[in-house]
């Protein structure tokens, strides 16, 4: 058997040999021929094979012959949307534009020597699907009919494609309903796509807005591939209303102007939206605006040529000429804006509240009394002196009254004024009140001194004002001003401490808090005033016065009684003389068919004598006098002064003999300051004055308040052997009034023009201190002063007591010593027999304490006895062993 390999042809030589099995061989050597054959070419493998749409795919094909003939390729395919190019070996794959899906082809093979014998290979192509953008085709409203500014769900239409969708040329086909949609809206235009109606509206123009705008449509498949169209629109015009804004004065920038302005400026602002050139493709202006003009308050009132055509800043400036006289309140001014477009007129109306503030106007003028000597309460109150000088006096008196003096207010009065600031149908922003004021001014002092104010005018609208603050018996019925409407009136006490302030200070910045007196001591020239006034102060901070005054009429006050200060000074070698010194307090005049200018009275001189002092130079007039006993002297001086005022002083003094031989307790004449000069504290009889009243000057502090009048005994240079106690008693609902300790209560000495502090003891309501000198004393409340130990000189001989008793053997005996003294103990027993001398010597003034030591006696009760010149005591004590 012979196998041929594939494709082999020709001659062969072929040997066959036979052997057996026994080594035995034989071969034999022949020739055979292959016949050729013709093999159909063979197709290299091609395969499945994958493009994308719309892409063109080349195939080389292969094949191999083995007989080396000519071959060729022949193509079909199954499907009409691939397209087949063969050129010789290479297979161009052509699927039509956007088709995607799957085709068979078909390759055959031939050689040309067997045309007929072939061999072929069937693969599949997949034409890949490529996403490809959605296309709009157009863009419309659905309605043809006109759009107007303020419009709202316009609806339009968008038409669209994606050939993705196709299902003839998608294996795959995409859903239209997948797309997305951006549309970008503009300042003007505010779109959505409505999803679930599958609709497309414009919801909302631009507020006021008309004019060309196009709304940018963007629709995206889910490759997000997009395209991009645009709906233009046109929006019409329509007329909105004109906005008054609240108008206001130019110079104040608020809706406040003051009384009596003229030729005010105001500006109307306003807003109209059809002017904003922003929205409006032809911005449009207002027609016109009107005031209202016939308001009785504001008067002619017309347009100013500046006008605002900003946008921004819309208005016109109108102007008040006038307004109505002293009128001030709240008023509403009408104002009307119109604006036309097109046959239609739109219109807007505010009432501008015009506040009109007060100012204060000028009370009218008017007349006061200058002859006020003819309207006294009483009329001998005014006196001429010298028939120049006018005086405000006490009422005369001939003789002085056995009652103290009195005296009465100042009365003043003036024709009533008008002040069109109180006028309730001119004034709605403050209905004011009107006052008066009464003022003296001293032009020599340069000081207005305000006697009364706020006086209303309205109070002498009542008949009874009168009795009401006057209220002397038949006084309204005097004079005819105090009942009479047309007057206004007052009464004043000039000795009350009134505010005052310089002529170049204003009434209203004067400290209320700081009183002055007037001078009522007939020294100053005083000319009066009326202000008339409303006491509240007007937009400029002002409260304009009429002020009418007094002009060439002028007056002195003298509400001050003579009066004088009595000096007492005693004779040092006689004392029971002395030399009286009196100085008044103003000059002394004579006055035909009065009484002599001074004279004086001395009680209880009897019959009572009237003296007529000796005047010396500078005023002092001087008497000289004995005192007839001790006792009290009382002094009275009388005297008039330049206005006949009859005034007077009086005094108490004391004349007391200190004796060498006996203690002395002597009383002020209140009664409530005492002085005990103890026995031997002078060496002779002498006669002492004593005085009680306010003869120094008082130097109180924050710390040292005086609270006694000056405790005086003269001769005050007498200095003492002992010294002598001085007692106060004390006003204790004084004392109540103030926060002290007791060591705070202290008696103080007056000596070289100051006050000097002594020890002193207070318990109950009684201060007591001891000096060895006469002179001026006084008890101050000194917070200053600290608690402190001291003892005071003693008074009087004393055997104070022995301790102990019963003792042994050591006694202490103390005793007091009130002077200089030589004193001697002595001890005897039951039987009065002298057994013991313990002491014999001389002692200072004090308090001392001895010894005794009975060591040498027995036990038993014995006595000691204390001798001095005029003092003798015994005291028992018991020795106990």
């Amino acid at each position: 058997t012979f196998d041929v390999q594939d494709n082999q042809n020709g001659v062969v030589d072929c040997t066959v040999t036979v052997d057996d099995s026994n080594g035995g061989t034989d071969s034999e050597t022949f020739t055979f021929t292959v016949n050729e054959v013709n093999d159909v070419p063979t197709l290299n493998l091609i395969g499945n094979r994958s493009m994308d749409e719309d892409d063109e795919l080349v195939i080389t094909l292969e094949a191999n012959d083995v007989e080396g003939n000519s071959i060729f390729f022949s193509e079909s395919i199954d499907n009409f949307n691939v397209q087949l190019v063969l050129n010789n070996n290479l297979l161009s794959v052509i699927p039509n534009q956007n088709w995607n899906g799957y085709a068979n082809i078909t390759i055959v093979v031939r050689d040309d020597v067997s045309p007929n014998e072939s061999n072929f290979e069937t693969f599949t192509i997949e034409v890949l699907q490529v996403n490809d953008k959605p296309v709009i085709e157009d863009v419309f409203l659905l309605t043809d009919d006109q759009k107007f500014e303020d419009d709202i769900n316009i609806q339009y239409s968008v038409t669209y494609t994606d050939v993705d969708s196709d299902i003839d040329l998608n294996y795959n086909p995409f859903d239209l309903n997948n797309v997305t949609w951006d549309i970008a809206n503009t300042e003007n235009l505010f779109s959505t796509y409505y999803d679930e109606t599958n609709s497309f509206m414009i919801d909302s123009l631009r507020s006021n807005w008309n004019g060309d705008d196009s709304l940018r449509i963007i629709v995206i498949d889910d490759g997000n591939l997009s395209d991009t169209s645009y709906l233009n629109v046109s929006i019409q015009q329509v007329i909105d209303k004109p906005i008054l804004l609240t108008p206001f004065f130019s110079q104040e920038n608020n809706n406040t102007i003051n009384e009596d302005t003229t030729n005010t400026i105001f500006r109307i602002p306003y807003e109209y939206i059809d002017a904003d050139p922003d929205l409006n493709k032809v911005p449009l202006g207002i027609q016109d605006i009107i005031v209202d003009d016939s308001h009785p308050i504001f008067q002619n009132i017309f347009k100013d040529s500046n006008e605002g055509f900003d946008y921004n800043n819309l208005y016109q400036d109108w102007i008040i000429a006038n307004l109505h006289q002293n009128w001030n309140g709240q008023e509403n001014l009408q104002i009307i804006i119109n604006a036309e477009y097109d046959n239609d007129i739109l219109s807007d109306t505010i009432l501008f509240p015009v506040t009109v503030r007060q100012v204060n106007d000028l009370p009218e003028s008017f007349l006061i009394e200058t002859q006020i000597e003819v309207f006294g309460i009483d009329s001998t109150s005014y006196y001429y002196h010298n028939d120049d000088s006018l005086f405000y006096r006490y009422p005369f008196v001939l003789d002085l009254p056995e009652y103290e003096q009195t005296y009465y207010n100042f009365l003043l009065h003036w024709n009533r004024t008008t002040d069109v600031d109180t006028d309730s149908t001119l004034n709605n922003d403050q209905l004011k009140e009107l006052f008066y004021r009464i003022e003296l001014y001293s032009e020599s002092k340069d000081s207005i001194y305000v006697l009364k104010d706020k006086i209303k005018d309205t109070d002498f609208n009542d008949n009874d004002y009168c009795s009401s603050i006057l209220s002397l018996e038949n006084i309204c019925d005097q004079y005819n001003f105090l009942t009479n409407t047309q007057y206004a009136y007052s009464s004043i006490d000039l000795k009350d401490s009134v505010v005052a302030y310089p002529d170049s200070m204003l009434y209203d910045d004067i400290d209320f808090g700081k009183k002055f007196l007037l001078d009522i001591n007939g020294e100053t020239i005083y000319k009066w005033r009326i202000v008339a006034y409303n006491d509240e102060k007007d937009i400029y901070g002002s409260d304009v016065e009429r002020i009418v005054g007094s002009n060439d009429k002028s007056f002195l006050i003298d509400l001050t009684l003579p009066t004088s200060k009595i000096e007492i000074v005693q004779n040092y070698l006689y004392s029971e003389y002395f030399d009286m010194y009196l100085i008044p307090s103003e000059d002394i005049f004579n006055f035909d068919d009065l009484n002599q200018p001074l004279s004086v009275f001395l009680e209880p001189i009897t019959p009572r004598p009237e003296y007529i002092p000796e005047q010396y130079a500078g005023g002092i007039y001087h008497l000289a006098s004995t005192f007839s006993d001790t006792g009290n002297l009382y002094i009275k001086f009388e005297g008039r002064d330049r206005s006949q005022n009859f005034g007077y002083s009086n005094d108490t003094v004391r004349y007391q003999i200190i004796t060498p031989n006996a203690d002395n307790t002597f009383l002020s004449h209140s009664g409530k300051t005492k002085i005990m000069v103890p026995n031997g504290a002078v060496n002779q009889e002498i006669g002492v004055v004593i005085r009680e009243g306010d003869f120094t000057e008082n130097l109180s502090s924050n710390n040292r308040l005086k609270i006694t009048k000056d405790f005086y005994i003269s001769p005050s240079n007498l200095s003492l052997n002992s010294p002598a106690t001085i007692e106060f008693e004390l006003n204790q609902n004084l004392l109540e009034n103030y926060d002290f300790e007791d060591y705070n209560i202290q008696i103080f000495k007056f000596d070289q023009n100051e006050w000097l502090p002594l020890y002193t003891s207070y318990q109950n309501g009684i201060a007591i201190t001891q000096t060895q000198e006469f002179g001026f004393y006084a008890v101050f409340i000194n917070l200053d002063n600290e608690e402190q130990e001291f003892s005071f000189t003693p008074n009087e001989f004393d055997l104070n007591s022995v301790y102990p008793n019963p003792f042994n053997p050591v006694t202490n005996i103390s005793i007091n010593i009130p002077i200089k003294s030589k004193v001697s103990f002595s001890v005897f027993n039951l039987n009065g027999e002298l057994i013991d001398k313990i002491s014999a010597k001389e002692f200072l003034a004090g308090k001392h304490s001895i010894q005794w030591n009975a060591s040498k006696l027995p036990s038993g009760v014995y006595f000691i006895r204390m001798d001095s010149n005029t003092f003798t005591k015994t005291k028992k004590v018991i020795l106990l062993k």
